[in-house]
């Protein structure tokens, strides 16, 4: 149980400041603008192309390279890595192919049904537990999030995905940024992918683990062990003092009237 507990956590840790960067790097914010300056100040060319921004699905790129040479011993990584790649791209076209490689890895362990009923139900679960008052406050309509998020799982490789991915980001980000809300909304989250978790094995975590270590040993990491990026994404966005970002921090330190998952 400490296993599962502990791939919850990291999970769910991963889920909620992946998307936090995602939000806050997009062009229209200022960390994402700064990001930008940067990237265009100091970055050089990539064949015949000048780097002068982010690249869009940047942040599934290490997920990518996880499964390059090795084979999934579970399915909750590459279920939860489909799933992220559904909110960590702009383009519809590489939606559609982030999708399709983390699906490709689960070969024939989970049905098409299942997959959807695992991922659209995480998505969706994100608003079960929350009160309706809690949703005004933030002003979201709780029928149009779930129809969005349907909607984007659908069309994920084309355009009409595209039109409510920001409206799916948005409302994560909304809602993950508030620890009354947030820790009210991961019950929801982790219902439907609580089959997948591994309950003896320690799932690997975006460069967590030295090659050919996948899920071994009973030791649970750290969400801001090296290797995770966390605690490099969040000290970044602590440099730029933007205000919009400053706000958002406290509420992901961890602090004690917050125990993480697993935690007693």
């Amino acid at each position: 149980m400490v296993n599962k507990a502990g791939n919850s956590r990291n999970a769910m840790w991963d889920f909620f400041i992946d998307t936090f960067f995602f939000y806050y790097s997009q062009g229209g914010q200022t960390y994402g603008r700064h990001l930008e300056r940067e990237i265009s100040r100091v970055a050089g060319n990539l064949g015949a192309n000048r780097i002068k921004n982010l690249p869009d699905g940047i942040i599934t790129a290490w997920d990518v390279l996880e499964l390059v040479d090795n084979k999934p011993q579970t399915l909750f990584y590459p279920i939860t890595r489909a799933m992220y790649s559904l909110n960590f791209a702009n383009s519809e076209q590489l939606r559609g192919a982030l999708f399709d490689y983390f699906r490709q890895k689960m070969g024939n362990g989970i049905s098409d049904a299942d997959l959807e009923k695992a991922i659209v139900g995480s998505l969706s679960g994100l608003v079960k537990y929350l009160e309706p008052t809690d949703l005004a406050r933030i002003q979201l309509d709780k029928n149009k999030f779930l129809d969005s998020v349907a909607q984007l799982y659908a069309d994920r490789g084309n355009a009409k995905g595209s039109a409510t991915h920001p409206y799916v980001v948005k409302a994560i980000t909304e809602i993950g940024t508030r620890t009354e809300l947030r820790y009210a909304s991961l019950e929801g989250i982790v219902e439907p992918l609580a089959r997948y978790i591994h309950l003896q094995k320690e799932e690997r975590r975006d460069g967590a683990y030295t090659e050919n270590q996948e899920g071994q040993g009973s030791g649970q990491t750290s969400p801001t062990q090296s290797g995770g990026g966390a605690e490099q994404v969040l000290q970044s966005m602590i440099s730029q003092n933007d205000g919009d970002v400053n706000g958002m921090l406290p509420s992901i330190a961890n602090d004690l009237k917050n125990k993480r998952m697993g935690e007693k």
